[in-house]
């Protein structure tokens, strides 16, 4: 999974103990999940993760770089990607619920 965030983004702060929770529950059958924090400044990602015990990866894209190619237009937006690289079901723009991504997970571990 490949959530794009941001720590000011309030609805980024509702699903990050969703993802964290499916990165726990799910990392012994090869889920990864990797949240880039666009726009940001580091600080205030550490900040964040620590507050809200994020383990996960977490890389950082201070200038946005990534938005392009990704196509990503607004905070949080979500992609699951199964096991054979493709994309599982639609990207996810806005916040993703903790059962969407229990369904989304299921969907890419059997791709």
């Amino acid at each position: 999974m490949i959530n794009f965030w941001a720590p000011w983004c309030i609805p980024c702060k509702a699903e990050a103990p969703h993802f964290e929770a499916a990165s726990r529950r799910y990392a012994k059958r090869g889920v990864v999940v990797v949240g880039v924090d666009v726009n940001d400044f580091a600080g205030d990602a550490r900040r964040f993760a620590r507050k809200h015990g994020i383990t996960y990866t977490l890389v950082r894209d201070r200038s946005g770089r990534t938005l392009g190619p990704y196509g990503v237009a607004l905070l949080p937006e979500t992609f699951i990607v199964g096991r054979d690289g493709k994309l599982v079901g639609d990207r996810v723009q806005g916040q993703l619920s903790g059962a969407d991504l229990e369904s989304s997970i299921r969907r890419a571990l059997r791709s």
